[in-house]
């Protein structure tokens, strides 16, 4: 995957990838590929607080009229 993302971006494709994965994964694909720290960016996103986790489920359910009980 790391090869072929490699080529679409020499090649200036449009082509976005999002994934989610573990702490190590920075470290795995830099010791599969040599390039590909350049290649991606690895954000880290915390955790959310009790009230803004519920509103991420809540929100989008009731926006098409789904409720938890």
């Amino acid at each position: 995957m790391i090869s072929a993302l490699h080529k679409t971006v020499q090649r200036k494709l449009p082509l976005t990838l999002v994934a989610a994965g573990l702490p190590q994964i920075p470290r795995l694909a830099g010791e599969a590929r040599s390039y590909s720290e350049r290649l991606f960016r690895f954000p880290e996103v915390g955790r959310l607080d009790a009230d803004a986790a519920r509103l991420a489920l809540t929100a989008p359910a009731q926006a098409v009229g789904v409720g938890f009980a």
